[in-house]
């Protein structure tokens, strides 16, 4: 009985019924966002269920699975888990050759092929794109925007509802934001320093809508 007993509590956190370890999961979920919910439905179990112990687990299993919480077999949340991670490592790797390349050395003189690197010296460069800077800003903005397509697909498809808020937010904000902005300069309408002013800040804001 006390083994049936803790079995249901447990249910909480993996599942007793199968061999395989069930894990509660939600995308974008912290451990400690579990455990506020937890203590919710844990609340309102007790509440509600008069101390049968079956009912208290149902109760808090359809609380849980209100809140967005699913139970999954642990071995597949590993699995999904290493995807992302491996598929994460591909593309810094393709990054860190895109940043690399001898032929974009040009634009990298002027902004960073990535938007974290931006500094004070990048901000007050007032001067405007060339001419023959123009095709090559070209060419790297092509690529780079190809390689962010490749992460988007990864974040939708391997990430749940966090890559996809991701997704949905570079494309419906950041991506029009960064076009422009990349249009601005190549028309020579701003200058560089207002150009990586300007990517530093929707890079910030994209980071502060996403936390």
């Amino acid at each position: 009985m006390l083994k049936i007993f803790g079995c249901i509590m447990a249910i909480l956190l993996t599942s007793c019924v199968t061999n395989t370890p069930k894990l509660w999961i939600k995308s974008g979920g912290s451990v400690e966002d579990f455990e506020i919910d937890r203590a919710q439905c844990n609340a309102q179990a007790f509440s509600v269920a008069s101390g049968n112990m079956y009912q208290i687990a149902i109760v808090q299993n359809q609380c849980l699975q209100g809140k967005g919480w699913k139970l999954q077999d642990s071995n597949q949340v590993n699995e999904l888990g290493n995807q992302l991670l491996n598929e994460r490592e591909k593309q810094s790797i393709a990054s860190k050759e895109l940043c690399s390349k001898k032929e974009y050395e040009v634009i990298y003189a002027k902004t960073p092929c990535m938007s974290p690197q931006i500094n004070f010296k990048n901000m007050t460069d007032n001067t405007k794109i060339t001419e023959q800077q123009k095709s090559i800003f070209t060419k790297w903005r092509e690529e780079l925007d190809a390689s962010i397509e490749i992460t988007i697909n990864t974040e939708i498809n391997l990430n749940g509802m966090a890559g996809k808020k991701w997704a949905n937010y570079y494309k419906a904000t950041a991506k029009p934001q960064n076009d422009k902005n990349n249009l601005d300069l190549y028309n020579e309408k701003i200058t560089w320093g207002e150009y990586n002013s300007k990517r530093q800040e929707i890079y910030l804001k994209m980071n502060d809508a996403l936390k």
